[in-house]
């Protein structure tokens, strides 16, 4: 079983996938070179982007689907977001040293409130990982927009859409803004042969995929090499990221320690 599949079952998909589900895998495969190239658009790519960052920002909510991929390992995660601090994130980890062995998390959170699922839910506020929450937003794409300029503009049609597809180059480490202390760890100084290329939907001017390539040479002469897939869709619609019924609670007796109150296993469904 891949790490897709893996993923399918953790959310509760069987069979037939949800409308999200649907979209976001479709979104994910979206590669310029496969598009068929649509008659030249009558405003420049300057006026969409400029559309874009101003309606993507302003999105309070949206659902997302994240895929990175290095020599060793894959990771995914799929988001319910609703703005400002609210998440819905269930993850699917598994490595080449390992294969047999896959990794799963869900949690949930809140404000400054955090809960994970250990097959039951139970609230560990201190768990919370902001880098990682952060990480799954739209923003590290916006900064992108806002920041640099694209190498290339090309408009596209893939199964019927219209998108604009924006290519990147990122040459140092300082360039990805929100996410410098999260990649800046990993990649060396010079990121010369970074990457990163956006899609924006043309009719309703908002990000819905975003690319980066991330390789660099660290100063011990080993090479980074980091690949990163993330679409998004349902901006703006009614996301629900609700508190989850807790199956644990912290043990009186024995600090930092949880007892079961509950052994039924309540799902929290992502939006569908």
């Amino acid at each position: 079983m891949n790490v897709s599949t893996w993923l399918r079952r953790l959310l509760g998909i069987h069979g037939k996938e949800t409308t999200t589900e649907t979209v976001l895998s479709r979104l994910l495969n979206l590669t310029a070179p496969a598009g068929s190239p649509s008659p030249p658009s009558s405003s420049s790519p300057e006026v969409t982007i400029l559309k874009c960052l101003d309606l993507t920002a302003k999105a309070r909510s949206y659902c997302s689907r994240l895929v990175e991929t290095d020599k060793t390992s894959r990771v995914e995660w799929r988001l319910d977001f609703r703005g400002p601090d609210n998440f819905h994130v269930a993850q699917a980890a598994s490595s080449e040293s390992a294969r047999s062995k896959r990794e799963f998390d869900e949690w949930i959170t809140i404000g400054t409130e955090h809960y994970r699922r250990a097959a039951v839910w139970f609230r560990h506020d201190n768990g919370r990982n902001e880098k990682l929450n952060r990480l799954l937003l739209v923003d590290k794409f916006l900064h992108l927009l806002r920041a640099l300029s694209p190498v290339s503009a090309e408009t596209v049609i893939q199964s019927g859409q219209k998108y604009l597809s924006l290519q990147y180059k990122i040459d140092a480490v300082g360039e990805f803004g929100p996410l410098d202390d999260i990649f800046g760890p990993v990649l060396s100084t010079d990121c010369s042969a970074c990457q990163a290329q956006i899609w924006l939907d043309v009719g309703s001017s908002l990000i819905v995929k975003g690319q980066l390539l991330l390789q660099s040479r660290k100063s011990d002469g080993s090479e980074v090499g980091i690949e990163i897939h993330q679409a998004f869709t349902c901006y703006g619609e009614d996301i629900r990221v609700t508190r989850p019924r807790i199956g644990m609670k912290p043990s009186a007796d024995k600090p930092g320690t949880y007892i079961v109150t509950d052994n039924r296993i309540w799902p929290s469904p992502f939006h569908e």
